[in-house]
């Protein structure tokens, strides 16, 4: 009977212990900067002058795929099921010289192999409003 109480004390400890005791990762959670493979890359579709060319490099992303477009400024990043999500703020500067915040940018990004991604772009005017994704592309990078 001693050795059943002891048993079942050790199992309920160290299933307890095992629970409280091991941090749990957020895998999903909001990074700085840029992806650490868009690093020196530039990524353009079919190799067209005229599409949207997308680079970045630790601290700055950029992608332009319209004349009038502000910079995007500030990149974050997360991982969740095989895709990555860029998200950056856009600034305007207004006449009095100071940055007014216009919109929030947003890419996501698979990766398909090291020379070809695959990315949706959208916007949104508030952080927390879902994103409109209106334009797709398939890179290259060259």
């Amino acid at each position: 009977m001693k050795k059943l109480v002891a048993i079942i004390m050790m199992t309920l400890g160290l299933t307890i212990g095992l629970s409280f005791g091991t941090p749990l990762a957020n895998a999903s959670s909001w990074h700085s900067g840029t992806p650490g493979f868009l690093y020196n890359k530039r990524y353009r579709p079919n190799n067209s002058t005229k599409e949207p060319m997308m680079w970045g490099n630790k601290t700055h992303f950029h992608i332009d795929y319209t004349q009038d477009r502000p910079n995007a400024v500030h990149p974050t990043w997360k991982y969740s099921h095989h895709v990555y999500t860029i998200r950056s703020t856009t600034y305007w500067i207004t006449s009095s010289g100071h940055k007014e915040v216009s919109e929030y940018f947003f890419v996501k990004v698979k990766r398909i192999n090291s020379k070809k991604i695959f990315t949706r772009i959208g916007q949104s005017e508030k952080l927390s409003q879902k994103p409109n994704y209106y334009l797709k592309y398939t890179m290259y990078c060259y």
